[in-house]
């Protein structure tokens, strides 16, 4: 995890990537597969009350559990804090863990949010 100074923008229509296994395929030898999306809903709000944001990306089964981030590769990005950097390379913040789509015909998927991984393994 980024310190929070070092945390990427994200709100409605930021670009994310699941990495995953889509029907078990790999990219090569053990990695995942890069899928990108947007962001669907308010990364800060919750979705019917879990701590959960929506995704809109094109998942495939073998997805969930798939970690979510925001990567950033050089130019102009924009922190949470407000300020912006230039071509500090890449930046990247894990943002949460994929679930599984709102229903087979669609693209809206869900998100359990970093915080919420976070208290759950510090409650263990």
């Amino acid at each position: 995890m980024q310190p929070p100074e070092n945390e990427i923008w994200i709100g409605p229509a930021q670009v994310v990537s699941v990495i995953g296994f889509p029907y078990g395929e790999t990219a090569g030898q053990f990695l995942g597969i890069w899928v990108t999306g947007t962001i669907a809903s308010e990364p800060t709000q919750s979705y019917e009350g879990l701590p959960v944001m929506l995704l809109d990306c094109r998942t495939r089964q073998g997805q969930s559990g798939s970690p979510v981030i925001a990567y950033r590769a050089g130019g102009a990005i924009q922190l949470a804090n407000g300020s912006t950097v230039m071509g500090v390379g890449v930046v990247s913040n894990f943002l949460g863990i994929y679930s599984g789509r709102l229903s087979e015909d669609s693209d809206i998927g869900m998100v359990w949010k970093a915080t919420a991984i976070r208290e759950l393994l510090e409650s263990i």
